[in-house]
């Protein structure tokens, strides 16, 4: 009984924090363990890219209770960028995100 109360609780939680273009990943389904940007939020639902197998112009949708919170990025796609600009924004945004979790957890290669 507490347990499901605690999957409860944390699904409230994930519901109220994931934002628009908030860094998610995937908990559930094929694409587990993928990083996404949240491009809009909607009644349960996220819509996601990473800009390359889900572009900006066909998002994953996805429910909030299969993704988990990673960062909030405070990045924002310019306005006047194109589909295939922004596609490379994202892609780079993220990819910006996996080399900060890799430095902090020191597993980053040096070649030296």
């Amino acid at each position: 009984m507490k347990q499901a109360h605690d999957l409860q609780s944390r699904d409230t939680l994930c519901k109220r924090e994931v934002r628009p273009f908030d860094i998610v990943s995937s908990r559930k389904g094929h694409d587990a363990g993928r990083l996404f940007i949240v491009l809009r939020a909607d009644n349960g639902w996220v819509f996601l890219s990473d800009g390359k197998t889900r572009k900006l112009d066909n998002p994953k949708k996805k429910s909030v209770k299969h993704i988990g919170f990673e960062k909030a990025s405070g990045w924002t796609p310019p306005l006047s960028a194109s589909s295939a600009r922004a596609d490379k924004l994202i892609r780079a945004e993220l990819g910006k995100y996996r080399g900060e979790v890799r430095g902090e957890r020191g597993t980053k290669i040096v070649k030296g």
